[in-house]
């Protein structure tokens, strides 16, 4: 593939093109399908079969060339994607290089190959069923060739975890080793961002697919290599940001399915972890000094507040859910969990108040609510959070408060009954799973629930009111994508509790 570099990305954008459009046709209609072009079948195949020309792109990962490195890493993740449908072990073979590829690769190779990997990960439609039985039948006096779906044995997500949870710590000391002082030899900030990605690219791959991928552990055993960017000056701003993320989404997915006790110690010791930043203020220290990075891009500066807010309501939620299983006492577990909350939200609290990064003065409950206003899915996660670490330990109730959590949310919405509506309706957010469980704890608690709106109760019931006939009319239309009966009983009922209050 020596060429000069436009004619290399002539070269490899035309290959590209051709992988890419056989891949969507076979997600659209079936292999046999009688509109697909024999002859880019038979190219392709004999592609992605070649192991010297798969060599040779590989090769090209080394590029100097911006570009051609680009369109490469595009052509190589096609590769791989449309090897899910073929018969044999070309996928494997591919995934094998690619991983050998990280690990003995010198220069820009490593970088390009994580890249290829993490787009893997994140493309969509790569499980689908595809048609391998064929059967025959008569239409018309004529045989009539039908293919049966069966499931893709061959999946390239689940075949590529399998194989990356295997090599996993060999990627990671080869991209991201520390050895006291300095990074590896020869590795650079791309390399620290580009592995960062990539493990967050696999916690959403679990959080995605459910129990799909059921190897995973050396994922989270070698999460503690990485502690160390968090805990240095001379970390890039964006790697120090992305290792907040990973953090915290392996938190966020370890709350989110049962686990067993291993993966539970585990969880409890990096949420413990974490939170022990928080409580010696080494992390907000750090995360100021990596705020002064991002110079006068505010927009930067509260992304990076909101992200290390959320790994505190994540580890916290993670670490009060494991002490749960783990300790016998319940007095044991109620006063040591509690201890904890109390300090990372006393830490948070004065830090944010004494510093330049955020401006407020209200409560934790509240401004964390204001500070995430912005992004709908990390707000109906931080309340979610301080309603689960609640219900988990009623002495913490004072401390983050679900209820003025909620009344926070609704006056940042400014009382608007079609923002929540697009809320319920949305699969961007949890919102009618928290919704369903705040109203209910509200039936339970009324007079705290309406004492946490002050001034604005009349303005959230009449949101609440006119929220419930709204759904009430779209479900008589039935254009409400799901019964709303549940959650419209639980708004009936606050409304009956706050008349009888009233009057």
């Amino acid at each position: 593939m020596s060429a000069l570099p436009s004619d290399m990305i002539s070269h490899l954008s035309a290959m590209r093109l051709l992988l890419s459009t056989r891949r969507r046709r076979r997600q659209q209609q079936p292999v046999a399908d009688s509109n697909c072009c024999p002859t880019v079948e038979r190219a392709c195949t004999a592609t992605l079969s070649n192991t010297t020309w798969f060599d040779q792109l590989l090769a090209v990962l080394a590029s100097e060339d911006d570009h051609v490195r680009y369109v490469a890493v595009c052509v190589v993740t096609e590769a791989v994607l449309g090897c899910a449908d073929d018969d044999g072990d070309s996928l494997a073979h591919l995934i094998d290089k690619i991983l050998l590829t990280i690990t003995t690769a010198t220069g820009r190779s490593p970088v390009a190959a994580i890249n290829v990997l993490t787009r893997v990960l994140d493309a969509k439609c790569d499980s689908r069923r595809i048609s391998t039985v064929r059967t025959c039948c008569r239409h018309g006096g004529e045989e009539v060739g039908r293919f049966t779906p069966v499931a893709n044995v061959l999946d390239a997500k689940t075949l590529l975890m399998d194989r990356l949870n295997e090599q996993w710590s060999d990627v990671v000391n080869t991209v991201a080793c520390e050895n006291g002082t300095t990074v590896a030899a020869g590795r650079d900030n791309y390399d620290l961002i580009e592995i960062v990605r990539l493990w967050t690219a696999v916690f959403r791959s679990f959080r995605s697919a459910g129990s799909a991928y059921r190897n995973h552990d050396q994922f989270f055993l070698e999460l503690p290599s990485l502690e160390w960017l968090l805990y240095r000056t001379d970390t890039e701003s964006l790697v120090w940001l992305n290792t907040v993320r990973l953090f915290g989404g392996s938190l966020q997915m370890c709350t989110s399915r049962t686990t067993d006790d291993w993966r539970t110690a585990r969880s409890v010791a990096l949420a413990e972890c974490v939170l022990t930043g928080f409580t010696r203020r080494r992390l907000l220290y750090f995360m100021g000094k990596i705020a002064s990075g991002f110079g006068p891009n505010n927009g930067r500066m509260r992304v990076l507040l909101q992200e290390t807010v959320l790994l505190a309501m994540r580890s916290l939620r993670a670490f009060v859910a494991g002490k749960s299983r783990m300790l016998d006492s319940e007095d044991n577990r109620d006063t040591a969990v509690t201890t904890m909350i109390r300090n990372v939200v006393d830490c948070l609290d004065s830090y944010v108040k004494a510093s330049t990064l955020y401006t407020t003065d209200v409560e934790f409950c509240r401004w964390s609510v204001r500070l995430m206003s912005d992004r709908d899915d990390a707000t109906i996660e931080c309340l979610t959070c301080a309603l689960d670490i609640a219900d988990a330990v009623p002495d913490a109730q004072s401390l983050l408060d679900p209820f003025a959590g909620f009344a926070e949310l609704l006056e940042c919405v400014s009382y608007e009954p079609d923002v929540l509506l697009d809320y319920l309706i949305s699969d961007e957010s949890d919102f009618l799973r928290y919704a369903l469980r705040v109203l209910k704890a509200a039936c339970r608690d009324a007079l705290r629930f309406f004492y946490s709106f002050g001034t604005g109760l009349d303005d959230a019931m009449g949101l609440l009111i006119r929220l419930r006939l709204k759904m009430l009319r779209l479900h008589e239309n039935r254009v409400f994508p799901y019964n709303v009966m549940p959650i419209a009983k639980l708004l009936q009922r606050c409304d009956e509790l706050y008349t009888k209050i009233v009057s």
